[in-house]
């Protein structure tokens, strides 16, 4: 009888020992997640605050934690001024299309990046993504998140006034 248990959890242990612990946020240990989410094609998208005080600096991060491809901005200094963010809250329930739309924006390289986040009254589950704009040739790819790898919200920026807001 003891030696079947023992059967039972060597492979557990064998799984536990050869598995390397992953971190499963794009967010650093001093940082602090804003919003994140998973995309179709299993890469992850992080919004994160950092720095020695709160909120010092805004970062986007856009990969697996193992291997970011794009972080934005690189440099450290002044980071809210360089994105933009856009809300729009109508109320109302179903009966009149309750809406809450939240965008985060930032441009890199000749390409718009924009984080979405939005909710319809009449569709519970909430639409985010990023919409990546190509400037020369206005070519819009649009990179659908999952929604049920959703963590934090963008609304937490909706009152963070050292990032411009849209109109």
């Amino acid at each position: 009888m003891k030696t079947s248990h023992l059967l039972l959890m060597v492979p557990c242990l064998a799984q536990l020992g050869c598995a390397d612990p992953k971190p499963v946020s794009m967010c650093k240990s001093q940082e602090t997640l804003v919003f994140e989410f998973q995309t179709r094609s299993k890469k992850q998208v992080g919004i994160c605050l950092g720095g020695s005080g709160p909120g010092e600096y805004l970062v986007y991060r856009f990969g697996t934690p193992q291997k970011v491809e794009l972080e934005f901005p690189q440099d450290k200094d002044s980071t809210f001024s360089r994105f933009r963010f856009y809300s729009y809250l109508r109320g109302g329930g179903s009966e009149n299309e309750g809406l809450d739309v939240n965008r985060l924006s930032f441009v890199k390289d000749g390409a718009g990046y924009q984080i979405f986040e939005e909710t319809s009254a009449s569709d519970p589950a909430p639409s985010i993504g990023i919409r990546v704009t190509l400037e020369k040739t206005k070519k819009e790819i649009v990179i659908k998140g999952i929604p049920a790898t959703i963590k934090g919200t963008l609304l937490t920026l909706r009152d963070e006034e050292r990032i411009p807001h849209d109109q």
